[in-house]
């Protein structure tokens, strides 16, 4: 299956483009949904690490990591070595991973080698701090410098 990184700052269409990603796939997703953006019923959030393994012991599913950034950071309670195993297991389980970002400088690098779409919104961070981090991606800063200096706020780039 396939895994996805959508990545753009508050209010930029990334809620938008994720529930029209939902109706071409047609599967019920299982969302990780730190700020309740898709469940408005009182939903209980797991545990970060029993929401990983949940991920771990399922197949033919399709998760989202909304606030992924928490995912990648051990301060957080995420664990970037588990995530990284899902990603290379993803075809074997079937299970199809989407990532949010609200920031560019948040996404790991690593994860770059392991996604096969790579969705970019306009992000509200200094872009002297993307391009460093990105120094050696050229798809990447291509992508980023296209996005920052395009006049729609709501413009993306697919790659």
């Amino acid at each position: 299956m396939k895994a996805l990184v959508i990545v753009g700052g508050t209010g930029r269409g990334k809620s938008t483009k994720i529930k029209q990603i939902l109706m071409q796939i047609k599967k019920r997703p299982i969302i990780y949904d730190v700020n309740n953006e898709y469940y408005k019923t009182g939903y209980n959030l797991p545990e970060m690490k029993d929401f990983i393994t949940l991920c771990e012991n399922s197949t033919n599913q399709l998760f989202i990591f909304e606030e992924a950034t928490m995912f990648f950071d051990h301060k957080a309670g995420g664990d970037a070595k588990r995530i990284s195993r899902l990603l290379v297991r993803k075809r074997h389980q079937k299970n199809y991973y989407i990532f949010v970002f609200h920031a560019m400088h948040q996404v790991p690098l690593f994860i770059h080698d392991y996604v096969q779409n790579f969705i970019l919104f306009k992000t509200d961070e200094p872009k002297d701090l993307v391009l460093s981090k990105f120094a050696k991606n050229e798809k990447i800063r291509n992508a980023y410098l296209e996005v920052f200096d395009h006049k729609n706020p709501h413009y993306f780039k697919e790659f």
